[in-house]
């Protein structure tokens, strides 16, 4: 084992950046690029039904966010496959500046028995409730069940 002169270590600003953007937080956003790769190539505006389901989305987000009465929302986008709803709900998580954002899709779980994915969910929704802002996107729940 090697001695380490301690007077001759020097931390500077750069090392405290450099530390900061490798670390991941335990409770944080921590798949925004997950997230961000479901609406790569945008979202496109197609007229007044865009612009309605956008607009009250982020109503209901910012509902959430300033609320005394509303501490918890739960929403459901239904339609048909290909309509761009796990696009829509990962660009409005992404964009939402929450602090704890988890999405739970059936390629996570992928693997795990009944139990393993109840107690993935327990965690997830634990750890949601640890944060006074948070967002958990299921996506196609229908595979997970």
């Amino acid at each position: 084992m090697k001695n380490v002169n301690e007077a001759a270590i020097v931390v500077e600003w750069d090392d405290f950046e450099r530390a900061l953007n490798e670390t991941v937080p335990a409770f944080g956003n921590k798949n925004n690029e997950e997230l961000q790769a479901l609406y790569r190539n945008g979202l496109i505006d197609y007229g007044t039904g865009f612009k309605g389901i956008w607009t009250t989305l982020e109503r209901l987000l910012n509902q959430t966010r300033t609320s005394e009465k509303t501490p918890l929302l739960s929403v459901l986008l239904e339609g048909e496959i290909g309509t761009g709803k796990t696009a829509l709900a990962a660009k409005l998580c992404a964009e939402s500046d929450f602090p704890f954002i988890r999405m739970i899709s059936p390629d996570s779980m992928i693997g795990l028995n009944e139990n393993q994915k109840c107690a993935e969910l327990l965690r997830v929704f634990t750890d949601a409730y640890k944060s006074s802002l948070s967002v958990i996107f299921i996506d196609d729940i229908e595979r997970i069940l």
